[in-house]
């Protein structure tokens, strides 16, 4: 989780912390988790954490939401079973660009949705689905 913190700072500091207004520097809200848009109510607050009751079930919509949210050059599924083997990958020369949204309402919500999961989950560091989260995040970032 730490690497993606620090591509995440990355990605905000080459977009010079610019938080864009409208749907130019927001992600797509389809199939988005709902405790996203509890915490964005709550005017992102790092200090407030969703209910998660569920941690399959949000895994389960975060997954939702990501594939959701990839181009369509790229088709992903979540992973399955206890290994978290790679994602599909065919090179990085596709447009990422719905991804760049660097700000307040962009790839944050990802990163933040990814720390609630790992806090939900005992074992993150050997949880296959939100390992394979990480490194797919990390790839895409």
């Amino acid at each position: 989780y730490t690497q993606i913190l620090e591509e995440w700072v990355h990605l905000e500091k080459s977009s010079k912390f610019m938080s864009l207004q409208g749907p130019a520097g927001m992600l797509d809200s389809k199939d988005r988790p709902q405790e996203v848009r509890w915490w964005i109510a709550r005017k992102h607050l790092v200090t407030v954490r969703p209910s998660i009751p569920d941690v399959k079930t949000f895994a389960g919509h975060w997954w939702r939401w990501w594939a959701c949210l990839q181009p369509e050059w790229r088709e992903i599924t979540a992973p399955s079973g206890l290994s978290h083997s790679p994602l599909p990958r065919h090179g990085r020369d596709g447009d990422c660009s719905a991804l760049d949204k660097p700000g307040i309402n962009g790839f944050l919500s990802i990163v933040v949705c990814l720390k609630w999961w790992g806090f939900e989950t005992a074992a993150a560091s050997k949880d296959p689905q939100w390992l394979a989260a990480i490194q797919d995040t990390k790839w895409v970032m």
